[in-house]
Protein backbone atom coordinates (compact mmCIF):
# COMPACT_ATOMS: atom_id res chain seq x y z
CA UNK A 1 0.00 0.00 0.00
CA UNK A 2 2.86 2.40 0.82
CA UNK A 3 4.55 1.71 -2.52
CA UNK A 4 1.26 2.17 -4.37
CA UNK A 5 0.60 5.45 -2.57
CA UNK A 6 4.11 6.67 -3.39
CA UNK A 7 3.72 5.80 -7.07
CA UNK A 8 0.31 7.49 -7.16
CA UNK A 9 1.94 10.61 -5.69
CA UNK A 10 4.69 10.50 -8.32
CA UNK A 11 2.14 9.94 -11.08
CA UNK A 12 0.06 12.86 -9.82
CA UNK A 13 3.15 15.10 -9.87
CA UNK A 14 3.98 14.16 -13.46
CA UNK A 15 0.37 14.64 -14.55
CA UNK A 16 0.15 18.11 -12.97
CA UNK A 17 3.49 19.15 -14.46
CA UNK A 18 2.39 17.99 -17.93
CA UNK A 19 -1.02 19.63 -17.63
CA UNK A 20 0.43 22.93 -16.44
CA UNK A 21 3.04 22.95 -19.21
CA UNK A 22 0.31 22.50 -21.82
CA UNK A 23 -2.39 24.77 -20.44
CA UNK A 24 -0.59 27.58 -18.62
CA UNK A 25 0.32 30.93 -20.17
CA UNK A 26 3.87 31.17 -18.85
CA UNK A 27 4.18 34.74 -20.07
CA UNK A 28 1.41 35.68 -17.64
CA UNK A 29 3.15 33.83 -14.81
CA UNK A 30 6.47 35.54 -15.65
CA UNK A 31 4.71 38.90 -15.64
CA UNK A 32 3.18 38.19 -12.23
CA UNK A 33 6.48 37.05 -10.70
CA UNK A 34 8.47 39.94 -12.18
CA UNK A 35 6.06 42.47 -10.69
CA UNK A 36 5.96 40.97 -7.20
CA UNK A 37 5.50 43.40 -4.35
CA UNK A 38 8.53 42.47 -2.24
CA UNK A 39 7.25 44.24 0.85
CA UNK A 40 4.24 41.90 0.92
CA UNK A 41 6.51 38.93 0.15
CA UNK A 42 8.78 39.72 3.09
CA UNK A 43 5.80 40.19 5.38
CA UNK A 44 4.29 36.91 4.14
CA UNK A 45 7.57 35.14 4.82
CA UNK A 46 7.65 36.66 8.32
CA UNK A 47 4.26 35.11 9.13
CA UNK A 48 5.41 31.83 7.57
CA UNK A 49 8.41 31.75 9.91
CA UNK A 50 6.18 32.86 12.79
CA UNK A 51 3.90 29.88 12.18
CA UNK A 52 6.92 27.64 12.75
CA UNK A 53 7.77 29.57 15.90
CA UNK A 54 4.37 28.52 17.24
CA UNK A 55 4.82 24.96 15.92
CA UNK A 56 8.13 24.75 17.75
CA UNK A 57 6.57 26.10 20.94
CA UNK A 58 3.82 23.48 20.64
CA UNK A 59 6.30 20.63 20.25
CA UNK A 60 8.33 21.98 23.16
CA UNK A 61 5.27 21.84 25.40
CA UNK A 62 4.37 18.38 24.16
CA UNK A 63 7.87 16.90 24.45
CA UNK A 64 8.36 18.50 27.87
CA UNK A 65 12.00 19.21 27.08
CA UNK A 66 12.42 22.79 28.25
CA UNK A 67 16.21 22.39 28.34
CA UNK A 68 16.38 21.89 24.57
CA UNK A 69 17.67 25.10 22.95
CA UNK A 70 14.72 26.72 21.21
CA UNK A 71 16.69 27.50 18.05
CA UNK A 72 17.65 23.83 17.69
CA UNK A 73 14.07 22.58 18.02
CA UNK A 74 12.98 25.37 15.65
CA UNK A 75 15.55 24.14 13.13
CA UNK A 76 14.38 20.53 13.41
CA UNK A 77 10.74 21.62 13.09
CA UNK A 78 11.65 23.65 10.01
CA UNK A 79 13.44 20.69 8.42
CA UNK A 80 10.41 18.54 9.17
CA UNK A 81 8.18 21.18 7.54
CA UNK A 82 10.35 21.18 4.43
CA UNK A 83 10.37 17.39 4.11
CA UNK A 84 6.64 17.22 4.78
CA UNK A 85 5.97 19.66 1.94
CA UNK A 86 8.43 18.24 -0.58
CA UNK A 87 8.14 14.47 -0.08
CA UNK A 88 5.12 12.92 -1.86
CA UNK A 89 2.26 10.85 -0.43
CA UNK A 90 2.58 12.23 3.15
CA UNK A 91 5.77 10.22 3.77
CA UNK A 92 7.30 13.43 5.12
CA UNK A 93 5.38 12.87 8.38
CA UNK A 94 7.88 10.16 9.29
CA UNK A 95 10.79 12.61 9.20
CA UNK A 96 9.92 14.31 12.50
CA UNK A 97 10.45 11.24 14.73
CA UNK A 98 13.63 10.42 12.78
CA UNK A 99 15.04 13.95 13.13
CA UNK A 100 14.42 14.28 16.86
CA UNK A 101 15.74 10.75 17.46
CA UNK A 102 18.99 11.45 15.63
CA UNK A 103 19.55 14.99 16.91
CA UNK A 104 17.98 14.95 20.37
CA UNK A 105 17.95 11.29 21.32
CA UNK A 106 14.18 11.31 21.93
CA UNK A 107 12.67 7.87 21.34
CA UNK A 108 10.26 7.20 18.49
CA UNK A 109 7.23 6.57 20.69
CA UNK A 110 7.56 9.93 22.46
CA UNK A 111 7.99 11.94 19.25
CA UNK A 112 5.25 9.99 17.46
CA UNK A 113 2.84 10.63 20.32
CA UNK A 114 3.64 14.35 20.19
CA UNK A 115 3.13 14.41 16.43
CA UNK A 116 -0.24 12.67 16.74
CA UNK A 117 -1.43 15.21 19.33
CA UNK A 118 -0.21 18.08 17.15
CA UNK A 119 -2.19 16.71 14.20
CA UNK A 120 -5.32 16.22 16.34
CA UNK A 121 -5.24 19.87 17.38
CA UNK A 122 -4.51 20.96 13.79
CA UNK A 123 -7.65 19.23 12.55
CA UNK A 124 -9.69 20.45 15.52
CA UNK A 125 -8.69 24.06 14.86
CA UNK A 126 -9.55 23.75 11.16
CA UNK A 127 -12.92 22.21 12.10
CA UNK A 128 -13.62 25.18 14.38
CA UNK A 129 -12.74 27.76 11.70
CA UNK A 130 -14.49 26.09 8.76
CA UNK A 131 -18.13 26.60 9.85
CA UNK A 132 -17.60 30.38 10.22
CA UNK A 133 -16.01 30.66 6.78
CA UNK A 134 -18.73 28.49 5.27
CA UNK A 135 -21.42 30.70 6.80
CA UNK A 136 -19.85 33.88 5.34
CA UNK A 137 -19.57 32.45 1.80
CA UNK A 138 -22.39 29.91 1.94
CA UNK A 139 -23.87 30.84 -1.45
CA UNK A 140 -20.50 30.75 -3.23
CA UNK A 141 -19.34 27.37 -1.96
CA UNK A 142 -20.69 24.44 -4.05
CA UNK A 143 -23.05 22.04 -2.31
CA UNK A 144 -20.64 19.09 -2.54
CA UNK A 145 -17.85 21.14 -0.91
CA UNK A 146 -20.25 22.25 1.83
CA UNK A 147 -21.26 18.66 2.55
CA UNK A 148 -17.68 17.35 2.54
CA UNK A 149 -16.52 20.21 4.78
CA UNK A 150 -19.36 19.72 7.25
CA UNK A 151 -18.78 15.96 7.26
CA UNK A 152 -15.09 16.65 7.95
CA UNK A 153 -16.04 18.89 10.89
CA UNK A 154 -18.40 16.32 12.40
CA UNK A 155 -15.79 13.58 11.94
CA UNK A 156 -13.14 15.70 13.67
CA UNK A 157 -15.46 16.57 16.57
CA UNK A 158 -16.28 12.90 17.02
CA UNK A 159 -12.60 11.87 16.84
CA UNK A 160 -11.65 14.53 19.36
CA UNK A 161 -14.41 13.26 21.66
CA UNK A 162 -12.94 9.75 21.44
CA UNK A 163 -9.46 11.16 22.08
CA UNK A 164 -10.65 13.07 25.16
CA UNK A 165 -12.52 10.02 26.47
CA UNK A 166 -9.36 7.92 26.17
CA UNK A 167 -7.36 10.59 27.96
CA UNK A 168 -9.65 10.43 31.00
CA UNK A 169 -10.00 6.63 30.79
CA UNK A 170 -6.44 5.42 30.07
CA UNK A 171 -7.09 1.96 31.50
CA UNK A 172 -9.26 1.19 28.44
CA UNK A 173 -6.10 1.18 26.30
CA UNK A 174 -3.31 0.32 28.72
CA UNK A 175 -4.74 -3.04 29.76
CA UNK A 176 -4.74 -4.12 26.10
CA UNK A 177 -1.05 -3.26 25.87
CA UNK A 178 0.04 -5.37 28.81
CA UNK A 179 2.92 -7.74 28.13
CA UNK A 180 3.11 -11.24 29.60
CA UNK A 181 5.30 -14.30 29.17
CA UNK A 182 3.29 -15.55 26.18
CA UNK A 183 3.72 -12.33 24.21
CA UNK A 184 5.82 -12.91 21.11
CA UNK A 185 8.95 -10.72 20.65
CA UNK A 186 7.60 -8.82 17.65
CA UNK A 187 4.26 -8.18 19.34
CA UNK A 188 6.10 -7.18 22.50
CA UNK A 189 8.02 -4.50 20.58
CA UNK A 190 4.80 -3.24 18.97
CA UNK A 191 2.99 -3.05 22.32
CA UNK A 192 5.90 -1.25 23.96
CA UNK A 193 5.94 1.29 21.15
CA UNK A 194 2.15 1.84 21.28
CA UNK A 195 2.25 2.13 25.07
CA UNK A 196 4.94 4.81 24.79
CA UNK A 197 2.88 6.67 22.17
CA UNK A 198 -0.23 6.59 24.36
CA UNK A 199 1.66 7.67 27.47
CA UNK A 200 3.03 10.66 25.56
CA UNK A 201 -0.44 11.67 24.36
CA UNK A 202 -1.60 11.50 27.97
CA UNK A 203 0.66 14.43 28.81
CA UNK A 204 -2.08 16.61 27.32
CA UNK A 205 -4.46 15.56 30.09
CA UNK A 206 -1.93 15.29 32.92
CA UNK A 207 -0.57 18.80 32.28
CA UNK A 208 -3.98 20.28 31.35
CA UNK A 209 -2.71 21.38 27.96
CA UNK A 210 -6.02 21.36 26.06
CA UNK A 211 -6.60 25.10 25.96
CA UNK A 212 -2.92 26.12 25.64
CA UNK A 213 -2.48 23.74 22.68
CA UNK A 214 -5.69 24.94 21.05
CA UNK A 215 -4.60 28.57 21.40
CA UNK A 216 -1.10 27.85 20.02
CA UNK A 217 -2.58 25.90 17.10
CA UNK A 218 -5.01 28.72 16.36
CA UNK A 219 -2.02 31.09 16.16
CA UNK A 220 -0.34 28.68 13.71
CA UNK A 221 -3.32 28.66 11.35
CA UNK A 222 -3.91 32.40 11.58
CA UNK A 223 -0.26 32.89 10.57
CA UNK A 224 -0.61 30.44 7.67
CA UNK A 225 -3.75 32.13 6.38
CA UNK A 226 -2.11 35.54 6.73
CA UNK A 227 0.82 34.14 4.77
CA UNK A 228 -1.49 33.09 1.92
CA UNK A 229 -3.36 36.38 2.06
CA UNK A 230 -0.15 38.43 1.80
CA UNK A 231 1.13 36.27 -1.06
CA UNK A 232 -1.99 37.08 -3.08
CA UNK A 233 -1.43 40.78 -2.37
CA UNK A 234 2.18 40.41 -3.50
CA UNK A 235 0.96 38.82 -6.74
CA UNK A 236 -1.19 41.89 -7.39
CA UNK A 237 -4.63 40.48 -6.53
CA UNK A 238 -7.01 42.13 -4.10
CA UNK A 239 -8.64 39.52 -1.88
CA UNK A 240 -9.84 39.84 1.68
CA UNK A 241 -8.68 37.59 4.49
CA UNK A 242 -11.88 35.55 4.68
CA UNK A 243 -11.68 34.72 0.98
CA UNK A 244 -8.30 33.16 1.69
CA UNK A 245 -9.92 31.11 4.44
CA UNK A 246 -12.23 29.76 1.72
CA UNK A 247 -9.10 28.49 -0.02
CA UNK A 248 -8.47 26.49 3.16
CA UNK A 249 -12.01 25.11 2.93
CA UNK A 250 -11.37 23.88 -0.59
CA UNK A 251 -8.02 22.42 0.45
CA UNK A 252 -9.48 20.34 3.30
CA UNK A 253 -11.10 17.63 1.12
CA UNK A 254 -7.88 17.44 -0.93
CA UNK A 255 -5.62 17.04 2.11
CA UNK A 256 -7.72 14.14 3.43
CA UNK A 257 -6.19 11.95 0.74
CA UNK A 258 -2.57 10.75 1.03
CA UNK A 259 -1.92 11.09 -2.72
CA UNK A 260 0.13 14.25 -2.42
CA UNK A 261 2.60 14.91 -5.23
CA UNK A 262 6.12 16.27 -4.96
CA UNK A 263 6.11 19.72 -3.32
CA UNK A 264 2.33 19.48 -2.90
CA UNK A 265 1.86 19.44 -6.68
CA UNK A 266 -1.77 18.86 -7.53
CA UNK A 267 -3.30 19.58 -4.12
CA UNK A 268 -2.22 23.22 -4.20
CA UNK A 269 -3.39 23.79 -7.77
CA UNK A 270 -6.75 22.07 -7.26
CA UNK A 271 -7.45 24.03 -4.07
CA UNK A 272 -6.43 27.45 -5.34
CA UNK A 273 -7.98 27.14 -8.81
CA UNK A 274 -11.27 25.87 -7.37
CA UNK A 275 -11.40 28.66 -4.79
CA UNK A 276 -10.55 31.55 -7.09
CA UNK A 277 -12.94 30.46 -9.83
CA UNK A 278 -15.67 30.77 -7.16
CA UNK A 279 -14.81 34.46 -6.87
CA UNK A 280 -15.30 35.05 -10.59
CA UNK A 281 -11.79 34.62 -11.94
CA UNK A 282 -11.49 32.87 -15.32
CA UNK A 283 -10.04 29.37 -15.12
CA UNK A 284 -6.71 30.16 -16.82
CA UNK A 285 -6.18 33.27 -14.68
CA UNK A 286 -6.92 31.24 -11.55
CA UNK A 287 -4.39 28.66 -12.75
CA UNK A 288 -1.80 31.43 -13.17
CA UNK A 289 -2.49 32.59 -9.59
CA UNK A 290 -2.19 29.02 -8.30
CA UNK A 291 1.12 28.29 -10.07
CA UNK A 292 2.63 31.68 -9.18
CA UNK A 293 1.71 31.29 -5.51
CA UNK A 294 3.03 27.72 -5.56
CA UNK A 295 6.42 28.92 -6.81
CA UNK A 296 6.53 31.42 -3.94
CA UNK A 297 5.56 28.70 -1.45
CA UNK A 298 8.32 26.38 -2.64
CA UNK A 299 10.79 29.25 -2.29
CA UNK A 300 9.61 29.80 1.30
CA UNK A 301 9.86 26.10 2.09
CA UNK A 302 13.41 25.83 0.77
CA UNK A 303 14.55 28.85 2.82
CA UNK A 304 12.88 27.31 5.88
CA UNK A 305 14.84 24.10 5.27
CA UNK A 306 18.05 26.10 4.92
CA UNK A 307 17.40 27.85 8.23
CA UNK A 308 16.72 24.47 9.84
CA UNK A 309 19.93 23.02 8.42
CA UNK A 310 21.96 25.96 9.74
CA UNK A 311 20.44 25.56 13.22
CA UNK A 312 21.31 21.84 13.28
CA UNK A 313 24.79 22.56 11.89
CA UNK A 314 25.32 25.15 14.62
CA UNK A 315 24.51 22.48 17.24
CA UNK A 316 26.99 20.05 15.64
CA UNK A 317 29.73 22.69 15.70
CA UNK A 318 28.99 23.47 19.34
CA UNK A 319 29.25 19.78 20.28
CA UNK A 320 32.57 19.44 18.46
Amino acid sequence: MKKKTLWIGIGLSLFVIGYVLLKLDWREVSKILLTLNWLWILLAFFFYLLSYFFRTHRFRRLLSFEEIPFHLLYGLTGLYGMYLYLIPAKFGEATFPILVKRRLGINFSTSTGSLIVARIFDFLTIALILPAALFIYWDLVPVNIRLISLFFCVLVYFSYGVFYWLMINPARILHKLEINSSTKPRMKAIKEFLKGVFEETQQVHKQKLYWPLLLITLCIWVCLNLNSFLITLALGYDFNFFQIVVVSIIMVPVTLFPFQGFANLGAHEVGWVSAFTLFGYPYLEALSIAVSSHIVYVFFVLILGLIGSLAVLDRRNAEQ
